[in-house]
């Protein structure tokens, strides 16, 4: 099974890249490696589909998406990226025979750049599937923009909301889900969403990484900011853990691949 993982430097794509290379009936590439160079979206796309039918693959999982501050600053670049890029991979993947999984956000509905791109890029394919989630998890970049990292750099006293509820998943999480759909007979696809059968407020998702990554933060409790994105989940064959064991998952998996911890 040959595996392209596009975005593989991101906070999806290099768990899922880390991740799909310990299942030793994968074989997983990335754009650079098959250019031989870095690759660029916008530039080399055309060069990625030639090299794509010299060596076809049976998978294509994007996890590449400019986020908010990105969008706002270059909303041409939101569109190319995040709104267009899914369905030309659609077309590669179809000249190929292979499958797209497209990742989006939970926040496809937000009446903002970010938003919009993302739900103009959802694909609603047979044979392809764009996964509607929520994540959290480390990554490569210094100063990176997600909960996780924001969290890890904080020292002495914030405030936690005890009224935005989440159903989201760890990356490793995510990993594994895919691990588990690429193995599966009796695939979904199209738009489906991929969530925990729990909700947690981010107060008490702060604590559980505060208790397990050993901060000792002190974490306030702040109500002002209500929000609910949570939905049903559709994949559910698929058992998501508790979020406790889903962060201590995490953990351990950093300290035993990464050592960065």
């Amino acid at each position: 099974m040959k595996i392209l993982v596009l975005g593989h430097r991101g906070m999806a794509g290099h768990m899922i890249y880390e991740y799909l290379n310990t299942q030793t009936n994968f074989e997983i590439l990335t754009a650079d490696e098959i250019l031989g160079y870095k690759f660029d979206v916008i530039k080399n796309l055309e060069e990625i589909r030639t090299k794509l039918h010299e060596q076809p693959v049976n998978y294509i999982i994007n996890c590449i998406g400019l986020l908010k501050k990105k969008c706002n600053e270059n909303p041409i670049n939101a569109i190319i990226i995040n709104s267009l890029l899914p369905y030309q991979l659609v077309r590669i993947a179809d000249e190929i025979d292979a499958h797209v999984i497209h990742l989006s956000t939970d926040c496809y509905m937000d009446d903002d750049i970010y938003g919009r791109s993302k739900r103009a890029g959802e694909i609603n394919y047979n044979n392809h599937l764009t996964i509607r989630t929520s994540i959290i998890g480390p990554e490569i970049k210094k100063g990176g923009e997600g909960l996780f990292e924001w969290f890890m750099r904080q020292e002495g006293e914030i405030n936690g909301y005890t009224n935005v509820m989440w159903d989201g998943i760890t990356t490793l999480e995510l990993a594994k889900f895919i691990v588990y759909y690429i193995a599966s007979d009796n695939k979904l696809y199209g738009i489906r969403n991929l969530r925990s059968s729990q909700k947690i407020s981010k107060y008490d998702l702060l604590n559980l990484l505060n208790v397990i990554y050993g901060k000792n933060i002190k974490i306030n409790r702040f109500a002002e900011v209500v929000a609910d994105k949570t939905e049903k989940n559709d994949f559910v064959e698929y058992k998501i853990p508790p979020y406790d064991q889903m962060i201590k998952e995490m953990f351990d998996y950093q300290h035993s691949r990464f050592k960065c911890l």
